[in-house]
C-alpha cells in the first residue's frame, strides 16, 4: 500500500491555486504583454513595435490626465470610505442584534453599480431630482463638469460604506475584551479606546479594505457611463474608449500594464504600512 510522505501533502494543496494563477493572470498577462508589442487595430493586422507603444501611450498627457484624475478621486473616497466604514463598524460591533443593520449595510453593496449611476443620476435630476426638490430651485448638477466627481464619490461611497462597515465589523470583534476593560480601568473612554486599542489591532483589514478601495476606484466605469463626462476620463474609461471606440488595442494593452503597474505599487506601499510591527 503507498503512502503519501507527509512533507508533500502542503505541495499538494498548492496545485490547484498554481493553476488558477497560471490560468486567470499569467495566461491573460502574457497576451496582455504580446499585445502591448505590437501595432494594430481591432481586427486588422499587427505589426511587431517592440516598445514603442508603451513608450507612447505612457508619456502621453492623455494616460497621465486619466491616472492623475483616478488617483485624485482614490484620495477622496478611500480616507471616507474607510472612515465612515470604521465608524459604523465600532458601533456595529457593540450592537448585540445586528442583523437587521448588518441587511441594511449590505444592500446597497449588492446593487449593481450601474444602477447605483442610475439613482445618482435621479437624485440629481435639474427639475425634479430629489437635491432639487429639497432645495426648492432648479439645480443643475448634471450640466457641471465640476460636479461629477462630487456625485461620483457619494455613489461609490453609498454603496461600498456598508461593506467596509461590515469587514471592521468582524475585525473589531476580534479585539481581546480583556484589552477593552484594561483601558476603561485606566479612565479610557470610547473614543480613546477605539484609538488607542481598536484601530491598531485591524491594521491588516485596513490595508486590505483600503487595496480593494482602490481597486474599485481603478476599475470605476459603471458608475460613471451614465454620468456626464467629468474634467477627465478615468483609467477605465479610457481604456475601454482606447479599445472599443477607437479599436486600437495595441493602445490599450498598453495602458493596461501601465494600470497594472500603479496597481502594484499602491499594493506594495499598503503592504509596507500595515505590517505588523516587531
Amino acid at each position: 500500500m503507498s503512502t503519501v510522505r507527509p512533507a508533500r501533502v502542503p505541495r499538494s494543496w498548492a496545485v490547484p491555486a498554481l493553476l488558477g494563477a497560471a490560468v486567470f493572470f499569467a495566461l491573460p498577462l502574457g497576451w496582455i504583454v504580446m499585445v502591448s508589442l505590437q501595432r494594430g487595430v481591432l481586427g486588422g493586422e499587427a505589426t511587431w513595435a517592440g516598445l514603442d507603444t508603451v513608450a507612447a501611450v505612457l508619456t502621453s498627457p492623455r494616460w497621465w490626465g486619466a491616472a492623475g484624475y483616478t488617483l485624485a478621486l482614490a484620495a477622496v473616497i478611500i480616507p471616507l470610505e474607510l472612515g465612515l466604514g470604521l465608524t459604523l463598524g465600532a458601533a456595529l460591533a457593540r450592537t448585540r442584534r445586528p442583523v437587521l443593520a448588518q441587511l441594511s449595510l449590505l444592500m446597497p453593496w449588492a446593487v449593481s453599480p450601474l444602477i447605483t449611476g442610475l439613482l445618482v443620476r435621479w437624485v440629481s435630476s435639474p427639475s425634479d431630482g430629489v437635491l432639487a426638490t429639497l432645495a426648492g430651485r432648479r439645480l443643475d448638477l448634471l450640466a457641471t463638469p465640476e460636479a461629477v466627481p462630487v456625485l461620483a464619490v457619494a455613489a461609490v461611497l453609498w454603496q461600498s460604506v456598508g461593506f467596509t462597515a461590515l469587514c471592521y465589523a468582524a475585525a473589531l470583534r476580534t479585539v481581546p475584551a480583556e484589552l477593552r476593560n484594561a483601558a476603561r480601568l485606566d479612565g479610557a473612554g470610547a473614543l480613546r479606546i477605539l484609538l488607542r486599542i481598536e484601530v491598531p489591532h485591524v491594521r491588516r483589514m485596513t490595508g486590505f479594505l483600503a487595496v480593494a478601495s482602490f481597486g474599485g476606484v481603478v476599475g470605476l466605469y459603471d458608475v460613471l457611463v451614465v454620468l456626464p463626462d467629468g474634467p477627465s476620463p478615468t483609467l477605465a474609461q479610457l481604456l475601454v474608449q482606447t479599445v472599443w471606440q477607437e479599436f486600437d488595442v495595441s493602445a490599450g494593452a498598453a495602458m493596461a500594464l501601465g494600470t497594472m503597474a500603479l496597481m502594484a505599487v499602491v499594493i506594495g506601499i499598503g503592504a509596507v504600512l500595515t505590517r505588523e510591527r516587531s
